[in-house]
């Protein structure tokens, strides 16, 4: 089972920072988290049940999908009400659109969160099947 941390947008936060700061990369301290105190997850990825799940808290949010014909199609995303309305789902969203950019996979939004995720999120058109 491949992990994917939900701390894939250090990178970018401290290319920022770098860039912002003039300092290499080297130079900047990692930062431990960028989810709030008491909220940091993993992402991981189980691809013998074409799933991505985070357990937070003791919940567990997930994103299942399918792929056919080098197609990812998003069938259900879930988030206990718990931990609802903390990002938990746009994260597994974004992995697995990694995921899908990673493998050359076009992305079919068959659910109503994944769906409005991508109308959100313009950086994510080249994914999608027209």
């Amino acid at each position: 089972m491949r992990r994917w941390l939900t701390l894939f947008r250090l990178h970018t936060i401290m290319a920022a920072r770098c860039a912002l700061s003039r300092q290499s990369p080297q130079e900047t301290p990692l930062m431990a988290s960028v989810t709030p105190p008491g909220l940091a997850y993993e992402v991981e990825h189980d691809l013998d049940h074409h799933r991505f799940q985070a357990r937070v808290k003791g919940h567990l949010a997930l994103l299942d999908y399918q792929i056919k014909r080098k197609r990812m199609i998003i069938t259900h995303t879930e988030v206990p009400e718990p931990i609802a309305g903390r990002g938990v789902a746009g994260e597994l969203t974004k992995v697995a659109l990694r995921y899908a950019r990673d493998n050359k996979f076009k992305v079919v939004p068959a659910c109503a969160y994944a769906e409005a995720f991508l109308q959100r999120h313009e950086e994510y058109d080249d994914l999608l099947v027209r």
